[in-house]
């Protein structure tokens, strides 16, 4: 196996073990919250809602979507821009390609900012 395989293969499969321990470790987290609220239900008898809310996910920042939007936008940015730097005419086309997918995911996520409303809870 050349270089001119090895390389991409082991880029993508980068992505797909990081993507991986992402959703691992949260599945591992949620299992831990539904872990204690058992453990307190067998003991009071009864679970609040506040008490599951307290035990669950920390609120969100106000601007939490703003941020995701803007560090997705920096990744598409970035990913074009290495398109450009290659110093290939033929990786220009690709990289944008690559791009699109953070970029519209980034642009999106700001979109939620401005048309979501406000939260009160950050």
């Amino acid at each position: 196996m050349g270089p001119e395989v090895a390389a991409p293969l082991t880029v993508f499969t980068a992505v797909v073990l990081v993507f991986w321990v992402v959703f691992a470790y949260g599945a591992k987290r949620r299992a831990a919250e539904l872990e204690t609220v058992r453990a307190v239900v067998e003991k009071t008898g009864e679970a609040s809602p506040e008490l599951i809310k307290a035990i669950g996910r920390p609120p969100q920042h106000k601007y939490a979507d703003l941020r995701k939007g803007l560090v997705l936008i920096a990744i598409a940015v970035a990913f074009w821009g290495l398109g450009v730097l290659i110093d290939q005419p033929e990786a220009v086309g690709p990289m944008t390609g690559v791009a699109l997918f953070p970029g519209l995911v980034g642009l999106v996520y700001v979109l939620f900012q401005f048309m979501g409303g406000n939260r009160d809870d950050g």
